[in-house]
C-alpha cells in the first residue's frame, strides 16, 4: 500500500471512530436526559401541595389511589426541598387509615420514603406513568361493619432504557366520616391494565 494510501485509510479510521463516539454519546444523553419542562414540574409540585387534603379529599376508592400515585411520582421523580418532601410526606400521610398510621410514627415514615426516593435516583429510575382500577373494577367487602374496597394501581418505571411494570393491590377502609383511606398495599400480580 501506497504512503497516501496509508493516509487515506488513518483518516477514514480516525472518522469512523469519531463518528460512533458521537452516536455514543447523543445515545447516552438521550436515554438519559429527562425531557420535562421544568416549569410545567414546579407547576404540577405547586398544585399538588396546595390542595387542602381534608377539605378537598378524594371521593372515592380510585380517586384516593390517583391523588396517592399523583404525589408518590413526585416524590421519586422530582428534585424537592426538604420542606416540599416533608409536605409531600404529610399528604402522603393524610390518605392513611388510623391503623397504618398507628404503625409509622411520622419521622419513620419521612426516613423510609427518603430512603426509597434516593433509592430510585441512584438506580436512574423514574415512575413514567400510572394507572389505577376503574371504579367498576373495584371490590367492595363489609367485615365487622366496616367498608373496605380493593383495587390495584399500574407503575410503569423507567431505568435507563429499560421499562419496568410493578402492580399494587390497595385495601382500603371508610372511616366514620365516610372517607376512604389508605389501610395498606402490596406487590400483587394482578392482570395489567394496558
Amino acid at each position: 500500500m501506497t504512503e497516501k494510501g496509508k493516509s487515506n485509510l488513518i483518516k477514514t479510521v480516525v472518522c469512523v471512530v469519531i463518528m460512533a463516539a458521537l452516536v455514543a454519546g447523543y445515545y447516552f444523553y438521550i436515554t438519559h436526559k429527562d425531557f420535562r419542562d421544568q416549569e410545567k414540574v414546579k407547576e404540577n409540585i405547586a398544585s399538588l401541595l396546595a390542595v387542602d387534603v381534608e377539605e378537598q379529599y378524594p371521593d372515592s376508592p380510585v380517586e384516593v389511589i390517583k391523588y396517592y400515585s399523583d404525589l408518590i411520582m413526585c416524590v421519586y421523580n422530582d428534585e424537592l426541598t426538604q420542606e416540599q418532601f416533608q409536605d409531600f410526606a404529610a399528604h402522603i400521610r393524610a390518605l392513611f387509615d388510623e391503623e397504618l398510621l398507628a404503625q409509622n410514627s411520622e419521622e419513620e415514615y419521612i426516613k423510609q420514603l427518603q430512603e426509597e426516593a434516593e433509592s430510585y435516583r441512584k438506580e436512574n429510575k423514574r415512575i413514567s406513568s400510572y394507572m389505577v382500577s376503574s371504579n367498576k373494577d373495584v371490590e367492595y367487602q363489609e367485615m365487622d361493619s366496616q367498608d373496605y374496597a380493593v383495587l390495584f394501581g399500574y407503575y410503569h418505571v423507567k431505568q435507563k432504557s429499560e421499562r419496568l411494570s410493578t402492580c399494587e393491590e390497595f385495601m382500603l377502609r371508610r372511616d366514620e366520616d365516610g372517607k376512604w383511606r389508605i389501610l395498606g398495599w402490596q406487590l400483587s400480580s394482578g392482570t395489567d391494565a394496558e
